[in-house]
């Protein structure tokens, strides 16, 4: 699966990935995904409910391949993941009491 950073090192953008390579992205603190695709045309390659169980925040929003996005599908995700926050210090080290975890949105399949 090919990635990109979007905004290093909170946001990561990539294909649409195996379990195993979601078991990978959380080993490295990765804790929301951010599913851009239509689940029923083109399902996850993974267990949504295994993903869940493994300590994942999903959200789903379905945008057409070679289709422009609008604020309004950008602001349905800040709605519901903006909560999942990290407080960080002046060092950049996560504050032990908030939530934290990059994210992972995945395009294509």
């Amino acid at each position: 699966m090919s990635t990109w950073w979007i905004d290093e090192p909170f946001l990561l953008g990539g294909g649409n990935p195996s379990e195993a390579e979601l078991q990978d992205l959380y080993e490295k603190s990765f804790r929301i995904i951010i599913s851009l695709l239509d689940d029923i045309k083109q399902p996850p390659k993974y267990n949504t409910e295994r993903a869940t169980a493994l300590g994942y925040t999903r959200s789903s929003i379905a945008i057409p391949d070679f289709q422009p996005s609008s604020l309004d599908h950008g602001g349905s995700v800040l709605d519901r993941e903006g909560s999942v926050g990290c407080r960080r210090d002046s060092q950049g080290s996560a504050s032990e009491s908030s939530r934290c975890g990059n994210t992972w949105t995945g395009t294509h399949t």
